[in-house]
């Protein structure tokens, strides 16, 4: 009677499969080890500035950042300057004659020379324009003045969301400051140095 062949033991030492995965095995593992040490480091060196800031006094993370920015005693220009933006009147064929508030390249004010950005020489036709833009807007003064006099502002934004936090009064706040960088260089230029000043304040 014929013995059935013994089945050949798989050696593993031999395998050409193990031979080709065995050094990008030993490359992903150090790869993995050198990125767990990276971020175990960096972990302790964010919690050791962390551990710094909250020593000084000042919030560390995102929960600690809206505890801090807590409502002012007293009044709140937050609650003021809503009314100024309302009372604010835009007129984009005004603004496009001036450097800070044009938004087209190719608008009048992008004819201007670089002396002329700065504020040290309009042409008289584009002091008429932002002249006109501020009286159209004449309405919104008190407010901002009012506002700016208020020295706790505070919006009611939730801080915990981070960069996804939304921020929707930044945007007319910045178109007031634009304008009004327009109007203090217009008033130096004529020499009105009182409103010169009171924008300045705000």
């Amino acid at each position: 009677m014929t013995q059935a062949p013994t089945p050949e033991r798989w050696n593993w030492r031999e395998s050409q499969t193990i031979k080709h995965l065995f050094w990008p095995a030993v490359w992903l593992g150090v790869f993995l080890l050198a990125y767990a040490g990276w971020r175990l480091y960096w972990k302790v060196q964010v919690q050791s500035e962390q551990a710094l800031v909250r020593a000084a006094g000042h919030p560390a993370d995102l929960q600690a950042l809206d505890a801090w920015y807590k409502q002012p005693e007293g009044r709140n220009a937050a609650e003021v300057w809503p009314a100024a933006h309302a009372a604010w009147v835009e007129d984009p064929a005004l603004e496009d004659w001036m450097p800070s508030l044009a938004t087209q390249p190719d608008s009048a004010a992008g004819l201007y020379s670089d002396q002329e950005k700065l504020g040290l020489e309009y042409p008289d036709e584009v002091t008429d324009k932002i002249r006109a833009y501020w009286a159209k807007n004449a309405a919104a003064w008190p407010l901002m003045r009012e506002a700016a006099a208020i020295d706790g502002c505070r919006w009611k934004v939730d801080l915990t969301g981070g960069f996804e936090t939304s921020l929707p009064h930044l945007g007319e706040q910045r178109q007031m400051s634009h304008y009004l960088d327009e109007r203090m260089r217009l008033a130096g230029k004529e020499g009105d140095w009182t409103a010169f000043a009171e924008m300045a304040d705000v």
